[in-house]
């Protein structure tokens, strides 16, 4: 019988590594641009098809030493890693990459994306400063979208600075121009910039107008693909369920909450997931459920023991819960 088992391991492995070797043949096969093409619409859940493409990428791209392609490699190798001072060293090869090539909308992308290592890092105040000199060289009229985008990038920065007022403005103006086309890009433009202009309208306790912008941003959900469907409107519902907890609303506020619960902690987004406990929590309170209020209240105890959010110093947490808190206090 253990024989029986070797052989079907031994056929198993044996299948699986010619498998692998012609699939890495066939992307090989690709030209650069199908590959880059491909590499864009490609996502890091499906992670062995996602690599063995970037692989094949880079491996090409190195053959044909052609830059354009390269400096777009390395695009991708920053956001390969959890590790920001990774990052930082695949952004320092993509700026002599820029710096190379000599164009304006390189050295753009450049700062972005250096912008958003600063983000992921939780260096607001660094990642603001790259992002508004991105901006700096911008082209308006050339280069509308990637000016719009780096609005986007600007409010996200303020907003987790606290700087509110100043982050509505700029998310207001990336979706009013994100709105204006059909093309996908924009699309998930819009839905990003829809879903943070409204919670900034939370925030700043617009808690009606907040409440349109969420159910215009739900009547565009069909024209994005059911993976992204999926994220938006997990996110959307998590901040119509604030809205609703704060318009009194408690029995919906907590099934609209718990809705949006299991894509978020697909996400591994600690920080909302454990405002959404609380918030689950106060909601029952609210409704004379004391017992059930108190689970929650010890599910956000333990679920900050658990992943030492305070510890660790997880800013991007920490000034969700401050301005929520300080929301509901005034």
């Amino acid at each position: 019988m253990r024989f029986l088992y070797l052989l079907f391991y031994l056929f198993t492995v044996s299948f699986c590594a010619t498998a692998q070797s012609d699939t890495k043949k066939n992307i090989a096969r690709h030209s650069l641009n199908e590959m880059r093409e491909k590499l864009n619409v490609l996502t890091k859940k499906d992670s062995v098809t996602y690599y063995n493409w970037l692989h094949a990428y880079i491996k090409k791209v190195k053959a044909s030493q052609n830059s354009e392609h390269l400096f777009n490699a390395y695009k991708h190798f920053v956001f390969t890693t959890d590790d920001p001072k990774v990052m930082h060293l695949f952004t320092d090869s993509l700026t002599q990459q820029a710096l190379k090539i000599n164009e304006p909308l390189h050295l753009i992308d450049t700062y972005q994306i250096r912008s958003t290592v600063f983000y992921i890092e939780k260096n607001y105040q660094q990642s603001l400063a790259y992002e508004l000199k991105a901006l700096q060289l911008i082209d308006q009229k050339k280069h509308a979208y990637e000016y719009h985008k780096s609005l986007y990038a600007i409010g996200q920065t303020y907003f987790y600075l606290q700087q509110y007022e100043d982050a509505l403005a700029y998310f207001e103006k990336a979706r009013k121009f994100f709105e204006g086309s059909s093309s996908y890009k924009y699309q998930l433009g819009f839905m990003n910039s829809i879903r943070y202009e409204a919670l900034t309208h939370t925030y700043l306790k617009n808690y009606s107008y907040s409440n349109e912008l969420v159910d215009k941003g739900f009547s565009q959900l069909p024209k994005i693909t059911p993976d992204e469907q999926n994220f938006e409107k997990a996110y959307i519902n998590y901040v119509y369920a604030l809205n609703l907890h704060f318009l009194n609303d408690y029995q919906k506020s907590i099934a609209t909450f718990k809705s949006a619960l299991p894509e978020i902690i697909t996400n591994e987004d600690y920080a909302n997931e454990s405002i959404a406990y609380y918030y689950i929590g106060v909601n029952y309170w609210k409704l004379g459920k004391k017992e059930d209020a108190i689970a929650y209240f010890n599910k956000v105890d333990a679920f900050f023991q658990e992943k030492k959010l305070c510890k660790s110093g997880n800013e991007r947490g920490l000034y969700l819960f401050d301005g929520l808190l300080q929301t509901a206090k005034e």
